[in-house]
């Protein structure tokens, strides 16, 4: 060391050297490939004579023969040729039945028994394919003259196309997977080669979109991914992944309902449909915020309920569903999950949600959900201050006063000054916010100088007027927007007639409904199934002079077509008028009852005398579809729901509900398409009192009507009302 120290130069050289044959030994361990284990997965034939060739399939093989003995029942056999994946063995002359092993690298590997026969299976070709193929079996000692052979594949049996002794075509049988070929004369049986059956067996998911990754689950796929071709209705579908059983394909942009069909080199194999749906939607997600372990709810649509097709993130990190429905999802809000969207995916297709923030306090809800200055409301949570004063909330930034508080209810007192808006509560200076808007809302009334109280209908003009209809006396009043009420059409006595002409030259006949179209022109259906025009100038004239059919309503959609609810002796259903010309192809034997409403998207919603509630379809069939037989009161799913009576209805577009009067519970109830539920948006004790939707009176739900700008309007009859109601 003394020395070393000496000769600092010849130090430094000896070092460097020997880092160098470190850093080399390091590069040669990084660069080397890695060992191939031996293995023998299978061999062929298992029987034959002497001569018989035998392979030896596996991996990890070496292709120098020195490296390799063979014995056939003990007897030294000759490695005839071998590669990284075969080895073939010859079987020797004295043979008999038993052992074959084979030598290599010291290590002797038992492949399997042999048996000394005539008979025996060769080779076959081709050595894949689908259900049906036509499989050449070569080898010897097939033919007998007293029992024909049998073909298995698998151990299925296969029909035998043609025979001889050593030529034997075989078809491939139905529900058959992979596995080898085998031969039986007699009681000799001889195994060959394995067949590999291409198969598409089934796919997952079965429905989805643009980008949705679908697994194919089948047999004898190929492992190299460029072999494989895949179909989503003719579309070619990216692979990511291949297996013999398993590939995972990605579909392709612009991908259509259709069958999946893979193509495996040269064989084309059918598969099941796979059914392209719209990406699911988010519309309300309660809390927006709250602690691990807080229960989440999302209410939307498109939600899958088989499991592991709908999935949930917040802030990137997975949840766990509790449970799901297609319109709803229950979730565990994990550990860390910090403040960021949620995020929802069902079968790769992902919408993103609302920001969710973890923290100690969270609002879950409250009740009622809308009112107007002084309404009490109930907030439920977590993280309240059991001490009123400590708990600051707002009405769209007005504050509150807190009445009462628990850790997890607040009981407030809706301010002056309140508007529709987002309720916020603060703790320690920790906010959390509602998750949806609390809604200013409530009953004005707009006039009670209607002259009548058997008016049945009425509808909203385009300047802030209204248009009433009493059947009894074959008159439509006009309600200007200051509350004036005068007779606007139909004759002052009540007479009924078909006589044409400005406003009280006009007559009709027992008018059962009445709407505008967009040019501001008034229709009225009477009971017989009349249509009668009234101008904007007020000019009564004939525009459909139907057969009787006993209309029962009149709507209107937002094409300006009218339909008729038609329920006479021969015909039951409802009428399309387009530009003034009947269709009366919609006999659907039902009784409709009251106004019909048509849908954004064409779907008609008719009431029937005999049942509570029914949905037709605008090309004609006709199911029951909401309510029961049975009349009640109860909001659900269109199976649950109840109504005492179903009167008129309407489509209110820009809340995108079907709204309806139920008279018999005084209530105005409303249907949703998109969650297929029906709720109560108000159901009163008789009498009569402006106020917040919970506190309001109504002597009757005639009618409602919506305007131009959205607002909606009700139809009291019994207080000779039309007022205006805000949700």
């Amino acid at each position: 060391m003394q020395r070393m120290i000496q000769d600092p130069t010849k130090t430094y050289t000896l070092l460097l050297m020997l880092l160098l044959v470190l850093i080399g030994g390091c590069k040669k361990d990084k660069n080397e490939h890695p060992v191939l284990v031996f293995k023998v997965v299978n061999y062929f034939p298992n029987s034959g004579n002497t001569g018989t060739l035998i392979t030896i399939e596996g991996s990890g093989f070496d292709n120098d023969l020195s490296k390799y003995t063979a014995t056939v029942v003990g007897k030294q056999a000759e490695v005839v040729s071998a590669t990284a994946n075969y080895v073939v063995v010859m079987v020797p002359a004295g043979s008999g039945t038993g052992k074959i092993e084979l030598k290599y690298a010291g290590n002797v590997h038992d492949i399997g028994t042999y048996t000394y026969q005539a008979l025996s299976v060769k080779a076959i070709s081709p050595n894949r394919g689908p259900v049906g193929t036509n499989i050449r079996i070569r080898g010897e000692g097939f033919s007998d003259p007293d029992k024909p052979a049998v073909v298995t594949i698998n151990g299925n049996p296969a029909n035998i196309v043609s025979l001889s002794d050593t030529l034997i075509i075989a078809t491939v049988p139905d529900k058959t997977l992979s596995g080898p070929v085998e031969v039986k004369v007699k009681e000799s049986s001889s195994k060959g080669p394995n067949f590999r059956v291409q198969a598409l067996f089934d796919i997952t998911p079965k429905t989805g979109g643009k980008g949705t990754k679908v697994t194919l689950i089948g047999s004898g796929f190929e492992t190299e991914v460029a072999k494989n071709q895949v179909t989503f209705n003719g579309k070619a579908a990216q692979i990511l992944e291949a297996t013999e059983t398993k590939l995972l394909v990605q579909a392709p942009d612009g991908v259509q309902t259709g069958r999946v069909n893979l193509k495996i080199e040269d064989t084309p194999i059918e598969g099941p449909v796979f059914t392209v749906i719209a990406p699911p939607t988010i519309s309300l997600i309660t809390p927006l915020s709250g602690p691990a372990g807080t229960e989440v709810t999302i209410t939307g649509t498109g939600f899958s309920t088989i499991a592991g097709e709908t999935k949930v993130a917040i802030n990137g990190k997975d949840a766990v569903i509790k449970s799901v429905t297609a319109t709803e999802l229950k979730v565990t809000v994990p550990v860390n999950t910090g403040t960021g969207n949620i995020q929802v995916s069902v079968n790769d297709q992902v919408v993103a949600g609302p920001v969710y923030t973890e923290q100690a306090v969270g609002i879950s809800g409250f009740s009622p959900d809308n009112g107007n200055v002084g309404t009490v409301v109930t907030i439920t949570g977590v993280g309240f201050s059991t001490t009123p004063a400590n708990n600051t909330v707002t009405f769209n930034g007005v504050v509150a006063k807190v009445n009462a508080a628990t850790a997890t209810q607040l009981v407030v007192v809706a301010p002056q000054g309140v508007s529709t808006g987002f309720i916020k509560v603060r703790v320690n200076g920790v906010e959390a916010v509602s998750p949806k808007v609390f809604q200013t809302s409530g009953v004005i009334t707009i006039t009670t100088g209607l002259p009548h109280t058997s008016v049945n209908a009425f509808c909203a003009g385009q300047h802030g007027e209204f248009y009433v209809l009493f059947r009894t006396y074959n008159q439509v009043y006009k309600v200007d927007p200051n509350g004036t009420v005068t007779l606007y059409a139909g004759d002052p006595n009540g007479r009924t007639g078909n006589n044409e002409g400005i406003g009280t030259l006009g007559r009709f006949t027992a008018p059962v409904g009445i709407v505008m179209d967009k040019q501001g022109n008034l229709f009225v259906a009477e009971a017989s199934g009349n249509i009668k025009k009234i101008a904007p100038n007020g000019m009564v004239t004939m525009y459909v002079a139907s057969a009787s059919i006993g209309a029962s309503g009149l709507a209107i959609d937002n094409q300006d077509r009218l339909y008729i609810g038609a329920r006479s002796g021969s015909f039951f259903g409802f009428v399309i008028v387009t530009n003034g010309v009947p269709n009366y192809s919609f006999d659907l034997y039902a009784d409709p009852e009251g106004r019909m409403a048509i849908d954004g998207v064409g779907k008609v919603y008719g009431s029937d005398l005999d049942a509570t509630g029914r949905y037709a379809i605008g090309d004609g069939s006709y199911e029951r579809l909401i309510g029961d037989y049975s009349a009640g009161y109860a909001d659900g799913s269109y199976s649950d729901a109840r109504f005492g009576t179903i009167g008129n209805m309407i489509w209110a577009d820009t809340k995108k509900l079907v709204l309806v009067c139920d008279p018999e519970n005084n209530a105005l109830r409303a249907i949703n398409p998109a969650t297929q539920k029906v709720t109560t948006i108000f159901k009163t004790q008789k009498g009569f009192k402006d106020g917040g939707l919970a506190d309001a009176l109504f002597g009757d739900i005639t009618d409602v009507t919506i305007a131009p700008n959205g607002d909606i309007f009700i139809l009291d009859k019994t207080n000779k009302a039309i007022r205006k109601v805000t949700f």
